[in-house]
């Protein structure tokens, strides 16, 4: 992956758990040397080009959240299937899938940590990762105001012009005009 020759996703949604990690369905049962992954992920984003998947999963259901585990799944490994490509409003390049998971056996070695460790080691990065999305919305729609507030060029024509005064511009101007400037709810985290 640092050389650019192969495409990862990280499989952690699952239909009906949401983001609820530690109430994921797919299973690692121990197989020989190595683990036998069933389940399936919704909403993975790089899947459809994905050579390999993050795969979160639980190798001690009765532990809760202690029993989620991280392997790492070749694409081409028999009995990893893609489903269609889901539709969402942004971001289309990235490939948003279902992902399909059916008796795929990996090695001991596709195992990231100790059993166990999958669910804290997510814990750790999701914050972070949370924190860069709403940044990035709260920029686009600073974005969004400030063009709204002060367009390059007004519509052609002007009715057009009219209505999109009366109807974007003046309420988001009004809106705009009275809130205060927005401070983060929580202490900014230092990126590196």
């Amino acid at each position: 992956m640092a050389r650019a020759e192969a495409i990862s996703a990280i499989g952690m949604t699952e239909p009906g758990a949401g983001s609820d990690l530690a109430g994921i369905r797919t299973r690692a049962v121990p197989q020989g040397q190595g683990w036998r992954n069933n389940g399936q992920k919704i909403f993975i984003s790089n899947g459809q080009l994905a050579d390999l998947v993050l795969l979160a999963a639980k190798t001690d259901p009765d532990q809760g959240a202690k029993g989620v585990s991280l392997l790492l799944v070749d694409t081409q490994t028999p009995g990893f299937s893609r489903g269609r490509r889901l539709e969402k409003p942004s971001m289309h390049a990235q490939g948003t899938i279902k992902l399909f998971f059916t008796d795929v056996d990996v090695g001991p070695d596709a195992l990231l940590g100790p059993p166990g460790s999958g669910f804290k080691a997510m814990m750790k990065e999701l914050p972070q990762e949370r924190l860069l999305v709403v940044i990035a919305a709260v920029a686009a729609m600073e974005s969004a105001v400030q063009w709204t507030r002060n367009p390059v060029a007004p519509p052609a024509s002007g009715l057009r012009c009219n209505v999109f005064r009366q109807f974007v511009r003046k309420p988001i101007e009004a809106t705009h005009l009275k809130r205060q400037p927005y401070t983060l709810p929580f202490p900014m985290v230092t990126i590196r």
